[in-house]
């Protein structure tokens, strides 16, 4: 439980941060690359925190901050397409970040079991 609530946390912080704060039309780093990054900040810090990486509690907790956050987007700038807004997020953001964080996550949990020994 502490691994879920620690990235889904994290996570929810870092999609609220590049969401609602971050400027759209940024010219050193897109939004997109911190959008993408999101999810594999919420895995390190969990994983970091915890010492475990249990894979399917990962991708929900990342799930959920998305959902919350593209809930909260869609209720403060009235957009009508809830399942629109959900289904290109989940395309554009979601996918190209939370695959990479499950890959980051199973590389440095092997890391950390060599580590053990």
């Amino acid at each position: 439980m502490r691994f879920f609530l620690s990235n889904f946390l994290v996570t929810l912080g870092a999609y609220g941060l590049t969401t609602f704060v971050y400027p759209g039309e940024a010219t050193v780093v897109p939004r997109i690359c911190f959008m993408w990054s999101a999810p594999m900040l919420g895995t390190m810090a969990a994983l970091f925190l915890t010492r475990v990486f249990l894979p399917w509690p990962a991708l929900g907790a990342e799930a959920l901050a998305l959902v919350i956050v593209t809930g909260i987007y869609c209720l403060l700038y009235h957009q009508t397409a809830l399942i629109d807004t959900l289904q290109y997020v989940t395309v554009a953001y979601f996918l190209p970040g939370a695959i990479p964080a499950l890959l980051v996550g199973l590389f440095a949990k092997h890391l950390l079991k060599l580590n053990k020994r």
